[in-house]
């Protein structure tokens, strides 16, 4: 059972403390969100150890309870003092109980740290995805403009049209075939 303090060490050593990640393409991107994931991974698996450290001291607390002053409370049991002895074993109840909320707050207060990062880490990811499907539409835009382009310029390499009349002329054509315009 690792302490409180083992595990924030645990989380610094991943280096999330100034974490900064940019991408310009594509693949900066998703080397950024494979990144990303693999810290999600091993900070979920830090959460997992700190849940079975909380449920065994859970458990260990369960246990004082249930032997919570039961030794003086005998004694004062058998003096006739029953009243007393309940008294007794509700006051050990409720220290213990106090006692174990104390030990449980730390660990509480690593896993919303957690928690918190892992959504962070979520809106990055996003981020990063958003940005690789916005290159992803610019090229194909590029792609369906140069596409355009091209045929459309074709279509003006091998067709004129006269200026004058608007006839449809060659590129061969030197004069309309229509008004004799110089093209």
């Amino acid at each position: 059972m690792a302490s409180p303090s083992q595990y924030r060490s645990q989380i610094k050593n991943l280096g999330l403390d100034n974490l900064e990640m940019t991408a310009s393409s594509i693949a900066e991107a998703k080397n950024a969100i494979k990144r990303t994931r693999n810290l999600q991974k091993m900070l979920r698996q830090i959460k997992q150890n700190i849940n079975l450290d909380m449920k065994t001291i859970r458990a260990n607390y369960r246990q004082k309870m249930s032997t919570a002053a039961s030794t003086s409370s005998t004694i004062v049991t058998i003096l006739g003092k029953r009243k007393l002895a309940g008294q007794m074993r509700a006051s050990e109840k409720r220290r213990l109980r106090m006692e174990r909320d104390r030990t449980l707050q730390p660990y509480e207060s690593i896993k919303l740290m957690i928690d918190d990062l892992l959504i962070q880490m979520d809106s990055a990811k996003a981020q990063f995805q958003a940005f690789i499907e916005e290159i992803k539409s610019e090229e194909q835009l590029t792609k369906q403009s140069t596409s355009a382009k091209k045929t459309v310029a074709g279509a003006n390499t091998s067709t004129n049209f006269c200026p004058q009349c608007g006839t449809l002329a060659t590129e061969s054509d030197r004069f309309c075939r229509n008004c004799g315009n110089r093209l």
